[in-house]
Parts: structure tokens; sequence; C-alpha cells
């Protein structure tokens, strides 16, 4: 049985005529007639090769999309052949297409009138009725052509279909019950009257349908599926738990059985039975992945809600949709993100890196995978996938941070510099982005020891952000230790106290910028607050022995070396010359 009434409008051009729709003697189509319009023309009035000229020219600027052209040719034709239904029922299909169903309709109902015995005609006003929100009267026509021709399946179908728009259910349930005694049992037909009553609520017979069409096929599992379906939608559990005992029996590697069983566990609120299910359901590989996906999605929304779900409830059904899909990055990317929210990076990372090398094309993944190689300081790692990312992504900044911060440090300052100032170029409208290029920058040129460029780049990161408390900082450490503009690191670093005043770094470097500056007292106090803070930073410990030294103290200053190279910090200068000759080294 056809789904849809294909309109085909077949027009033949005769020297000394016009004949539309016309069909050769006996030939059918699907067993429908196709009728030829009876010329209905007064004495006087016969179509000519005149109005054939003037048709085909019509037409043609119709096809063409001229349609006001169009139109006014079939009207003229019409002025001087007013029986012309052929004309009448192409302006119709004019206007329809122009959504003008008023008028459209108007020149179908004319057609009709003149050709009752056209069945084109008919369908065709029957839509145009339903086009412009006037579904009783189709089902007025699509009776009348039914009625003409009861044994057009396709009609009666439509009025079937026409009488489901209405509300009249049994009337369109006695239409598809005409078509299955002519074609016999089928799915669409039953599942057509399945949901006819289903949806107008009479239950029973919607389960008497699904009954039928198990008793003509009884290995399709699918209808026990829908048993169980209106059965558990009525609360007729054991009913329904048959329906998928018997689904089990037919087929045990059902994919879909074990998702309803889940469902059907959960209602019963045996939750452990439940995602036992799910999980048998989700390793199964015949079940599709989008289903899989759409019913984790589900399972989030419910653990967010109502919290019967944990989190790693979730991991595990992903985990378990990962073994049975391993090509599928989604499911990799729903694992990393519910990962990343418990901080459980190391797992993340695994499921990225698998992600990764499925879909290398998402630039999204990448950065997720950047933060989870930041957060495990797996720099050897970061360095590899910024640079990747940057491949791929040319014109994304991030890549390019994360490849500044990780060759930084693993200390490959020269190649920290190099992305650092590739990325930089790329960062519009964010300031705050902008800000970390240029401290990263600053830091990184400091290690290459490039004074000029350091205090250039921690110049325009301050122009950013004259509060950045880190940049403060170092700058001023900087500026300390060449012992260039000391008044200016003073100002800097005791700004970033006020901003900043319980950091052990902050107060280091003010420490250290009195003591460059001869005031070994003011240093003393300083360096002492810090050490209380961190009693083993070893270059803490170091100033303060430089200090003490300064100060007269020489055990003092020993002691306190002695704990600076205990701390195994190895970039402390002349540690080891202090101690054994007991003297400052600068």
């Amino acid at each position: 049985m056809h789904k849809k009434i294909c309109f085909l409008i077949i027009i033949i051009a005769l020297i000394g005529g016009q004949e539309v729709f016309a069909q050769k003697k006996g030939a059918k189509t699907n067993e429908q007639e196709v009728i030829a319009p009876k010329k209905r023309v007064k004495p006087g009035e016969e179509n000519t090769r005149e109005n054939n000229t003037a048709f085909i020219e019509a037409l043609n600027q119709k096809i063409q999309g001229n349609y006001a052209e169009a139109i006014q040719l079939f009207e003229t034709i019409l002025k001087k052949f007013p029986y012309d239904h052929a004309s009448m029922y192409e302006l119709s299909d004019v206007y329809g297409i122009q959504n003008e169903f008023p008028m459209a309709i108007k020149w179908a109902s004319k057609a009709s009138e003149l050709d009752p015995d056209n069945d084109w005609y008919y369908l065709a006003l029957s839509e145009l009725y339903i086009k412009n929100n006037e579904p009783h009267k189709s089902v007025a026509v699509m009776e009348r052509l039914s009625k003409r021709k009861p044994n057009n399946m396709d009609y009666v179908e439509s009025l079937a279909m026409t009488y489901l728009m209405v509300g009249e259910y049994e009337k369109a349930v006695s239409q598809l019950n005409i078509i299955e005694s002519q074609q016999g049992v089928s799915e669409e037909l039953s599942y057509e009257k399945y949901k006819i009553y289903k949806n107008s609520g009479k239950n029973k017979k919607a389960i008497a349908e699904i009954e039928n069409l198990i008793k003509y096929f009884p290995n399709e599992t699918r209808y026990y599926s829908l048993l169980a379906e209106i059965y558990m939608e009525l609360g007729m559990k054991k009913e329904a738990m048959k329906a998928y005992e018997k689904i089990l029996e037919i087929n045990p590697k059902d994919p879909y059985v074990h998702i309803a069983l889940a469902d059907y566990y959960r209602q019963e609120g045996n939750l452990k039975r439940a995602k036992e299910e799910l999980k048998t359901g989700f390793a199964n590989p015949d079940l599709d992945f989008t289903t899989k996906l759409r019913l984790v999605g589900i399972f989030i929304q419910i653990s967010r809600t109502s919290g019967n779900i944990s989190d790693n409830d979730l991991k595990e059904m992903l985990k378990t949709i990962t073994q049975a899909h391993p090509d599928e990055p989604e499911a990799w990317g729903l694992y990393a993100d519910i990962a990343l929210q418990e901080k459980n990076y190391a797992e993340a990372q695994k499921a990225l890196m698998k992600m990764i090398t499925s879909d290398s094309t998402r630039y999204n993944t990448w950065e997720m995978l950047l933060y989870a190689d930041y957060a495990l300081e797996d720099f050897n790692n970061m360095a590899q996938h910024a640079a990747t990312a940057a491949r791929f992504f040319p014109l994304q900044p991030l890549p390019f941070m994360f490849g500044g911060i990780a060759n930084y440090q693993l200390g490959n300052y020269a190649k920290a510099v190099q992305m650092l100032e590739r990325g930089k170029d790329f960062v519009f409208d964010d300031p705050r982005t902008l800000e970390d290029f240029y401290t990263l920058l600053g830091d990184s040129y400091h290690q290459l020891k490039n004074d000029e460029k350091t205090f250039f780049y921690y110049d325009k990161a301050l122009k950013n952000n004259p509060k950045n408390a880190l940049v403060l900082n170092n700058y001023a450490y900087y500026l300390a230790v060449t012992g260039k503009d000391l008044e200016k690191a003073e100002k800097m670093s005791f700004e970033s106290l006020k901003i900043d005043a319980s950091n052990v770094n902050n107060m280091d470097t003010y420490g250290w910028i009195m003591y460059k500056m001869g005031r070994y007292e003011d240093a003393a106090l300083w360096i002492k607050k810090a050490l209380e803070k961190n009693p083993d930073n070893g270059v803490v410990n170091d100033h303060y022995g430089d200090i003490m030294y300064k100060l007269g103290k020489i055990d003092e200053a020993v002691t306190y070396w002695k704990k600076a190279k205990d701390s195994g910090d190895k970039t402390i200068e002349n540690i080891d010359k202090k101690i054994n000759n007991r003297k400052l080294y600068e």
C-alpha cells in the first residue's frame, strides 16, 4: 500500500485539439483508473488550436516560475473558454504554489464541478483544504472520492488519515479495516490502529491490536516490546515482565530488551538490578551507539535531580559503552567530562587521548586534554600535545600558551618563548589571556637572561592589570637581583604585599630589596616573616644567612646557609663556599 498518493499531470497536446489527463484504453496504474475528463463545452466553444497554443505557453511560464505571467495567461484562456477545466486546475496549482489557498480552492472547486469524474481534481482540492486548515471539508471531498472508487485502497487510506485529522477515530479505524480485509494483516496497518486506540484512550483495543500482530508474527520481538510498553504505562507490570521474558526467549541478544528491563526495575525501586540490566544493554554492540548516548544523557539529568545515579555509575556505563564502541569519540568525551568534574585527571587524560586518536579534529578535546596534562603536571605530554594542537589549530592561542608553560617547566626556555611569541598574536578582545601571555614571556626571557625583553613584557602585563601581584613581585625581585632602579623595585614589591600580604615570595622579595638598599635590619624583619611561613625554603634561608652576615652574625649566617643547602635547591649559588669559608660571596 502506498503511503502517499502521487499527483501526476500528463498533458498531451494534439494538433487540432487538447486532451488532459488522457489514458490509453484499458490502462491502469496500481488498480487506479485515470479517467480522461469529459469535455463539457457549449456549442461554438470547442477547444481550438488557439487555445492549445495559449495553454502550452501558460504552462511554460509556470514551469519557469513566472507565476504572475502564468496566471495572466490562464485567466486570458478562461475568458475565451470559460469551461476549460484543465486551465482552471493549472491556475489553482499556481495559486497553491504561492500559498494563496483561497484562490487555489476556488479554481480547483470549479474544475471539479465541470469534470466531476476526474479524480485528480478532487485529490488536489482535498489537499488544498488541508493546507488551508479546513480538514472537515477535505473529509467531505475524500468521502465522495472513496465512495465512487471503493476498491482504490489509496483513497481509502487517505480518507482514514483525514478522519484522524478531525478526530473521527472510529471512522479512521473502519477505513483501515477495509484495507486490512483487502490486503491482509500488516504491521503498518495494525500499528496505525494501535496508535489510534492508544491516543484515544482505548487501551484494551490497543492491546488487542498488538496481540493480533503477535498472532500472525509470533517471532517478531518488536511487537512484544510494544505490548510490554503499554502494559507498563497501565501499571500492569506482571504482564509487562511476561512480554520481556518472551523477548529474551525468542532472542536473548535483543539489543533493546535490557534497556526496557532497566526501566522496569527502576520503576520497581530495584536500582541495583536496573543498573545491571543497563550495563548488559550497553555492552551489546547491536544496540546502536546513538541510543546509548541518548540514554546516558537522560541518566545524567536523573543524577542531577534525584541523586539516584552517582558519577561512578555514569562512568561505569560510559566505560561499558566505550568497550563496545571503542572508535566512538563522543563516549570517551563524556567519560572524560565526568572524570574532570571529579578531578580525576589521570582518567580524564586517558579518555581524551583515546578520543583524539579516534577524532583529532575537535578543538575542545585538545583544550580539555591540555588542562588535564597541566593538572597532572605532565609537562612532557603537555608540550607534545600543545605542539600538535597548535599545528591543527594555528589560530587558537591557548595551545601556544600551554606549550609555553610546558616548555618553561621543562627548562626549554627558548622553545617556550617561541610558542608564546606566536600565540599572543592570536589573542583578540581578551585582556586577561593577553596578560597571561605577557607574564609568561617576561618569566621566560628572564631565564634567558634577557633583561630588556623581561621588563618590556612585565610592563605590558602591568599595563593590562596594574594589580597583578605576581608580575609586581617578579619584576621587583629581578630589578633587585640586577641592582637596578631599587626605588621602583621597592614600590612594586610593597604594592604586591598590599595585594597579597601572606605570600612568602612577596615577603622575601621585599626583604631582599631592603638588603640591596643596605637596610639590613628591615631586611631581616621581612625575611624572618617569610621563614615563619615557610621555614624549609632554600632561597629564603640563603637570603637570611646573607643578611645575618651583613649584621656581623657569622655563626647564624652559617646556620641558615646550611639550611639552604639541606633544602636541596640546586639554584643557590656559592652555597658550599659560603659554608666552608664562613664568608659571603656575592
